[in-house]
């Protein structure tokens, strides 16, 4: 069975450059906005990493790949 880290980064990286606002995460997966936040912060990827800006998140590139 999928876990809902893996569902909210299936949706994070088919959004793109659009992201997901937190409301629609929470009613995807069914957690509060504190629980997300708290289960993004659990996500470990070699290149990746989940961030929040504004009310919405993003799977982006971390740092190790910057210039």
């Amino acid at each position: 069975m999928v876990d809902k880290l893996e569902i909210i980064t299936g949706l994070l990286y088919a959004a793109g450059d659009e992201g997901v606002d937190e409301s629609t995460l929470c009613e995807v997966v069914q957690l509060t906005p504190v629980q997300i936040s708290d289960m993004t912060r659990k996500f470990h990827h070699s290149v990746l990493e989940i961030r929040k800006l504004g009310d919405s998140y993003f799977l982006m590139a971390n740092d190790s790949l910057t210039p």
